[in-house]
């Protein structure tokens, strides 16, 4: 299993093809809900429909939070865990 790499980790460790297969992965799931990608900056921070992106994302060790957190459009990489902690409790609203 591969281990989860940081901002820590420098660009040799980090392979363009990561940051490729992450962006593969989220056009995929924009082209399934039907959204484009203006379409992530006109919904909310903490849209529903980005916080399963965001944990499809994150189910991979591809990328890190920010990384996330700035394709999306979601704010912080604080904020994107919350979310995706409560979205996997089954709290969030």
């Amino acid at each position: 299993m591969p281990e989860r790499r940081g901002a820590e980790h420098s660009g040799a460790e980090r392979s363009e093809s990561d940051v490729e297969t992450a962006e593969r992965i989220r056009r995929a799931e924009l082209q399934q809900r039907r959204w484009q990608e203006a379409d992530l900056a006109n919904r909310a921070q903490g849209a529903l429909g980005k916080v399963p992106i965001a944990g499809r994302l994150r189910e991979t060790p591809l990328v890190t939070v920010k990384w996330v957190a700035a394709r999306l459009g979601m704010a912080t990489a604080g904020y994107v865990n919350d979310r995706l902690y409560r979205w996997r409790q089954g709290t969030l609203a």
